[in-house]
């Protein structure tokens, strides 16, 4: 399997899903998860802490204009939140903030992004 694209990766997601844990079937679903790390990590700004069927959850820096919390919320408001647009149909595969957190380490302003997949 390839993934070069967002319906290709919510296909990886949906075939696994589908199949379930099969032992025998193992190698090929480790392969599938193996290609859907690689394509979320090319793609994903940030580090990437978690992924799953639903979504993921990356950390990142904000830029070095945000100097406080109150910034840090604006900025990722206007540059970083994705909106749910809710739709007549089921599993749209369009991807909405679920939540986010702004935090300060070493000096520098950070955030954690839920991003999830509506599938």
């Amino acid at each position: 399997m390839i993934i070069v694209n967002r319906q290709d990766l919510m296909n990886a997601y949906r075939l696994i899903r589908s199949v379930g844990n099969k032992k025998e079937l193992k190698l090929w679903l480790d392969d599938i998860k193996r290609k859907i790390r690689e394509y979320t990590t090319e793609t994903f700004p940030g580090r990437l802490i978690k992924e799953d069927l639903d979504g993921y959850v990356v950390l990142n820096e904000f830029p070095s204009c945000v100097t406080s919390e109150t910034e840090a919320e604006e900025w990722f408001e206007s540059e970083e939140k994705i909106l749910y647009v809710p739709s007549a149909y089921d599993c749209t595969g369009r991807t909405y903030t679920s939540w986010h957190k702004v935090f300060q380490r070493n000096g520098k302003w950070m955030f954690y992004h839920r991003v999830s997949i509506d599938a």
